[in-house]
């Protein structure tokens, strides 16, 4: 600071009274300057102001006029009508969320809102979840019935705007002991009682009221909302293609709600004459736990399947669905047709072998899901597929207890198939009976591991645990001797190795192989080798964390190979209950039966 009083700064000394005099002549000159100085800060920040604010108009100007150029204001409407349709979500029905389309459509404009509104095709699939347990935050459970009533009013207006097409329809309804027994009530009872009770009864009529336009319909719910269905007549559902009807019931029904109306003997089960299980153009069909009916004695047009699932009770009661292998073969008999075929039988009472039965011959069936249960005779032994490319396994360790899989490794041995695609449960195999089946499946492109479609993580509903029991062997078959197998070898001109047409990996469950012999496995698969294709796809979900000396390495690798769709998982999956309109939907991998069009 220029200032001839410089040496008193910085200290404590005080000035002569002269001194003094002059310091506030000083101090006057520098106030006038500091006057002068704020005016011309108050005139410059008026200035930014005004031009900030004329920026700010000029910006929305050029933006009003950019949009008003745009190339989407000239698209034609028909345009702009099928851009809206690949909103939508292709591996499930659209959800009634306004964070998604074809809701979300009509939160950009006026204009938006009125197209979406009046293309019918936005509003031909729809998935319905009725949840009234309470969320994790702070919706109650009177709040979410409170939703379903309004949710009633608005899957109408949903579905109305569809006009004339053909509708896809899902709903899950969560297995709660009140729902049933007021639904029930209610099947019995043309008046409904309970308000619980009327909710659901209301719901599912406004469903039927368009079963004249049913194309794919899939319902989870307990058995006496599913029994309001059998009111159907065959003509209610004309172009009905695609059918799901999965009993989801907790605990044990009473009697007089087991069928849906009070009194009914088995023999007058309404399944037995279910005009909706006659549809002319049923072709793809999913029954699950079903009440009512111990036999499968259902009105099926079994010769027009194309894709079956069947999954009997798991347990033997008075009237769920007995499913074992007498009556697995005698459908399978009527459906000389059959390409895709899920089955999951019931838990047989007592262990027997029909060795006298003749192999079955299905020579259309392309896919098939086996799931074993820890007794019993696998449905392998009687099955002859010479067209069968898609293989999925689910078994009990316990079914044989020196080789579990033994009836899939015979399978695969007599058969001789190209498979390409090979499901595995891995907590079924031990490590050594996983590669001996591997050894008899060259042609394999694409390998997953994971619980597969019956298991209880195929879908997230805490409610309801299925879970495995009587394991008498502890797998985790997905081991480094596995992997190393899958290897090419190194510095071999021709390279060998299991599976060498392998590009797609997927390990959900059952990894307890090494980062580092992973990191071999990827380096090994990562360039095409005589004979041993290129790795295009890997997940691997691990129940541990990374190891921190191969990281480095497996992250120069990624960087190096870019093309490979490389996912590795490190924590696993949390499942919460907070509320989602999602609830309910199936697995991308697994829905084949309520997939929209």
């Amino acid at each position: 600071m220029d200032t001839p009083f410089a040496h008193y700064l910085r200290t404590n000394n005080a000035p002569s009274a002269d001194e003094l005099a002059s310091i506030k002549d000083y101090l006057a000159n520098y106030v006038r300057q500091r006057c002068s100085v704020d005016s011309d800060v108050t005139r410059l920040k008026q200035l930014l102001e005004e031009n900030m604010q004329r920026q700010h108009n000029l910006t929305k100007a050029i933006e009003a006029h950019r949009s008003m150029a745009s190339s989407i204001r000239r698209l034609p409407q028909d345009v702009l009508r099928r851009i809206f349709s690949y909103t939508l979500p292709k591996d499930h029905n659209a959800v009634m969320s306004v964070q998604e389309a074809p809701m979300l459509l009509g939160r950009i404009c006026s204009s938006w809102r009125t197209i979406a509104w009046s293309t019918p095709q936005l509003w031909t699939s729809i998935h319905i979840p009725v949840c009234i347990a309470a969320a994790s935050g702070s919706e109650s459970s009177e709040d979410r019935l409170q939703r379903i009533v309004r949710n009633t009013d608005a899957i109408k207006e949903w579905l109305s705007r569809s006009d004339s097409c053909p509708l896809s329809i899902s709903l899950f309804q969560e297995p709660r002991e009140e729902w049933i027994r007021h639904v029930a009530v209610e099947f019995i009872f043309p008046s409904p009682d309970g308000f619980k009770g009327q909710i659901v009864y209301n719901l599912i009529q406004v469903l039927l009221s368009f079963s004249a336009r049913w194309k794919k319909i899939s319902f989870e719910a307990p058995s006496a909302t599913l029994a309001l269905l059998t009111k159907l007549m065959e003509a209610d559902v004309p172009i009905l293609e695609s059918l799901k009807l999965e009993s989801n019931d907790c605990g044990k029904i009473p009697a007089v709600f087991q069928f849906g109306t009070s009194g009914m003997s088995a023999s007058e089960s309404p399944w037995r004459a279910a005009g909706i299980l006659k549809a002319n153009q049923l072709h793809a069909l999913h029954l699950s736990r079903m009440q009512g009916t111990s036999s499968m004695d259902f009105p099926v047009k079994w010769s027009h399947i194309t894709q079956l699932c069947l999954r009997g009770h798991d347990r033997h009661t008075g009237q769920s669905l007995i499913l074992d292998i007498p009556r697995i073969l005698s459908v399978l008999r009527e459906c000389p047709h059959l390409k895709t075929f899920f089955v999951k039988p019931t838990p047989p009472r007592v262990q027997s072998v029909h060795s006298s039965w003749p192999p079955l011959n299905l020579d259309s069936l392309e896919s098939i899901s086996i799931s074993e249960h820890d007794a019993g005779v696998s449905l392998f032994r009687y099955l002859n597929l010479p067209s069968l490319t898609h293989l999925e396994y689910q078994g009990s360790s316990s079914v044989d207890e020196h080789m579990p899989g033994r009836e899939l490794h015979t399978f695969l041995l007599r058969s001789n198939v190209s498979i390409g695609t090979l499901s595995l449960d891995p907590c079924s195999l031990t490590p050594e009976a996983l590669i001996s089946c591997l050894h008899l499946t060259p042609s394999l492109t694409k390998l997953h591991f994971g619980e597969g479609y019956f298991s209880p993580t195929y879908r997230v509903n805490p409610l309801q645990v299925d879970a495995p029991k009587n394991r008498s062997i502890s797998l985790q078959p997905l081991n480094d001797m596995v992997l190393e197998k899958l290897t090419p070898t190194a510095g071999s001109v021709n390279a060998r190795c299991l599976c060498p047409e392998l590009v797609s990996v997927d390990c959900e469950t059952g990894v307890s192989f090494s980062d580092q012999v992973l990191l071999s496995f990827l380096q090994g698969r990562s360039k095409r080798h005589l004979g041993v294709a290129k790795l295009s796809r890997v997940r691997v979900s691990f129940n541990r964390s990374e190891s921190d000396a191969v990281q480095p390495e497996l992250a120069a690798f990624c960087r190096q190979h870019e093309d490979l769709d490389l996912q590795l998982k490190y924590t696993p999956r949390v499942i919460t209950r907070s509320y989602s309109p999602r609830e309910g939907l199936p697995s991308a991998a697994y829905n084949i039966f309520a997939s929209p069009v």
